[in-house]
């Protein structure tokens, strides 16, 4: 049945290249090969219909049994990836916490410097006072260090950030020329990717997140 509708469409169309419409004769012609077309069109679809539904049903068919065996995979790898995410986050924000306490005495240390510092100048004492003042501008300067995520093997940390809350009568109408009116989460999310997370908007809070793949 292929075959022959394979070559009644080859001479069909070996017709439709041949011709020509010049008059109206040929016109005529050309509207009944136009009709012959679209019957063999007709036909041909008709053909394949049986074939297309029944390949789409069990197409359909695998790709549930497919949903089936592959969904309970995704919502625990989901699951995993919740947990040490969570886990990521609480990490980073002890390290944080730490750090900041570290930098306030730092800070403390350096005020105190600096007051003996003054006090050394006013008895005189230069060389204790420039020490104590370089004392004082090296625990000033402390910077935080980077604190890197737990590795695993096959585990990769994307740090990003995610949107905690919005109150939108406190939402500017626009941020660095970007328009976020009415409320436009998308170019919020922009703006923080953009900044690293350093840009503040009034009425919207975030805060540092991770996204974790895997790789087998």
């Amino acid at each position: 049945m292929e075959m022959a509708t394979m070559g009644a469409q080859e001479a069909l169309l070996a017709q439709v290249g041949a011709m020509q419409v010049t008059n109206d004769e040929e016109y005529r012609a050309a509207g009944e090969l136009a009709r012959q077309v679209k019957a063999a069109g007709k036909k041909a679809e008709e053909y394949w219909e049986p074939l297309r539904s029944a390949a789409w049903t069990a197409y359909q068919a695998v790709m549930e049994r497919r949903k089936q065996m592959m969904g309970p995979f995704a919502e625990a790898e989901k699951t995993i990836k919740a947990k040490m995410g969570a886990f990521t986050r609480a990490r980073q924000e002890a390290a944080r916490a730490r750090q900041e306490a570290v930098r306030m005495e730092a800070l403390k240390a350096a005020e105190k410097a600096r007051q003996e510092a003054a006090m050394a100048r006013e008895r005189g004492d230069n060389a204790t006072a420039d020490w104590a003042e370089t004392q004082a501008e090296v625990l000033e300067g402390m910077q935080p260090t980077a604190v890197r995520p737990a590795e695993a093997e096959g585990i990769r940390h994307t740090k990003t950030w995610r949107i905690v809350s919005v109150d939108p009568s406190l939402v500017p109408t626009s941020v660095n020329g970007v328009e976020i009116r009415p409320v436009d989460t998308a170019a919020v999310m922009k703006l923080i990717r953009q900044s690293r997370g350093t840009v503040r908007i009034p009425g919207i809070t975030f805060e540092e997140d991770y996204t974790i793949s895997v790789r087998t």
